[in-house]
C-alpha cells in the first residue's frame, strides 16, 4: 500500500509510471498483467500505470526503481536508463538468518543506486555500505484514519499480531500481555494482522486481516495499541495515532527518530515486564492516556502521502543529478 500510494502521487505530479513484475519465484505465474493491474486498482489505489510481466517489452526509462532486494539486480541490468534508484522500506537483510538470501540482500546496497529511505534508521543502514540516500515519510490516509464517533474502551489492548513477520516480535508481545493479564485480568486483548490467529495462553479476539475502514473503527475504540518493530517502524502506529489511540513500541530501534517523545508513542525496552509496565501505566492513568492520545492526533496531522510523494520526487531528481555527475566523470 505504501509503495502504491507514493507512485500514485508521482502520477498526479505528471510523471509517467510503469510497473514491471520481476517474478523469478513464480508466485504470480498464473496472473496476466491485466489482472494484476486490476487488482492494484481495486485493492490499493487507482493507478493509471501499465503493468508488464518480465522485461521482454522494456522500452527504457529516465529512472528505473528497485522496490526490494529481489528486484535490484534486474534494475541494475536495464538498458536505456538514465538513472537507477532503490526504494528502501525496511532493512531486508534482517528478514533472514545466516543464509545466501541475507548476503544477497546486503549486496544490493552496494550496486550504486541512490537509495530512497523511509526513516533515519534506514539511512544509517545504507550509509554503512557507502550508499547515497534521500528520505521520504510514510503518510496516513486521513480520509479513513481519524477518530470515529464511537465510545472508546477503557481496558482494551489492540495488538498487531502478525506472527508470520518475525520482525514484529509477536512472541515478545504475547509474553508482555501474559504479564499484563496477571496484573489486570479484566483487560481485553484484540489481535489483528494475519489470516490465522496466533496462539496465545489467554482469551483474546482475533480479527484477521482488516480493511481500512474496519481498522479505523477498531483503532477508535481501543484503549492502547501494541506494535513492536525490530527493524524499521510499521505504518500501523501512525494509523492508530491518527484515530486517537496511543501506542506502546520498542525503544532504541527506529521509532524514536520518527515519533519523538511527544508523538503519542510510549517506548519500552525489549523486556516483557517493562512492556507490561508501559501498557499498565496507560491503562490505569486516564490523564496520561488522554495526553498521549492528543499528542498522537497532533503528530499524525502532519503526515500525508502528498508530503511523502513530494519527498520521493525530490529523491528521484537527486538520483538523476548523481547519475549525471557520474556520466561527466566517465
Amino acid at each position: 500500500m505504501s509503495l502504491f500510494q507514493l507512485l500514485l502521487r508521482l502520477e498526479r505530479m505528471g510523471h509517467d509510471v510503469s510497473l514491471w513484475v520481476d517474478d523469478e519465484s513464480g508466485l504470480m505465474r498464473e496472473d496476466r498483467p491485466a489482472r494484476i493491474r486490476r487488482q492494484i486498482r481495486e485493492w490499493f489505489v487507482p493507478l493509471q500505470a501499465p503493468v508488464y510481466k518480465g522485461f521482454d517489452e522494456w522500452f527504457g526509462a529516465d529512472i528505473a526503481i528497485a522496490t526490494g532486494w529481489q528486484t535490484a539486480h534486474s534494475v541494475a541490468m536495464r538498458p536505456m536508463t538514465r538513472a537507477r534508484a532503490y526504494i528502501v522500506q525496511d532493512h531486508e537483510p534482517e528478514f533472514y538468518g545466516t543464509s545466501a538470501e541475507r548476503r544477497w540482500a546486503t549486496d544490493t546496497y552496494r550496486l550504486g543506486f541512490h537509495h530512497l529511505c523511509g526513516s533515519p534508521y534506514l539511512e544509517q543502514m545504507i550509509h554503512r555500505h557507502g550508499g547515497t540516500t534521500s528520505r521520504f515519510a510514510f503518510g496516513i490516509d486521513h480520509e479513513h484514519y481519524q477518530p470515529r464517533d464511537v465510545p472508546r474502551a477503557r481496558d482494551t489492548v489492540v495488538v498487531y499480531g502478525r506472527g508470520v513477520t518475525p520482525r514484529r516480535a509477536v512472541p515478545l508481545a504475547i509474553l508482555a500481555l501474559t504479564e499484563l493479564l496477571e496484573r489486570r485480568p479484566q483487560t481485553r486483548v484484540i489481535s489483528f494482522g494475519s489470516k490465522l490467529p496466533v496462539s496465545m495462553p489467554f482469551a483474546h479476539e482475533h480479527l484477521g486481516v482488516l480493511g481500512t475502514d474496519q481498522l479505523s473503527w477498531t483503532f477508535s475504540q481501543g484503549t492502547v495499541g501494541l506494535v513492536l518493530s525490530m527493524t524499521n517502524y510499521s505504518v500501523i502506529p501512525q494509523e492508530m495515532l491518527a484515530c486517537g489511540m496511543p501506542v506502546v513500541e520498542l525503544e532504541g530501534i527506529s521509532g524514536e527518530d520518527i515519533f519523538g517523545q511527544d508523538g503519542g508513542v510510549t517506548f519500552a525496552p525489549f523486556d516483557p515486564v517493562k512492556l507490561a509496565d508501559a501498557l499498565e501505566s496507560l491503562l490505569d492513568d486516564d490523564q496520561a492516556r488522554e495526553q498521549r492520545s492528543q499528542q498522537g492526533v497532533r503528530w499524525a496531522q502532519g503526515r500525508t502521502w502528498d508530503l511523502g510523494g513530494d519527498q520521493l520526487e525530490a529523491g528521484l531528481r537527486e538520483a538523476l543529478r548523481l547519475a549525471g555527475k557520474r556520466e561527466v566523470r566517465s
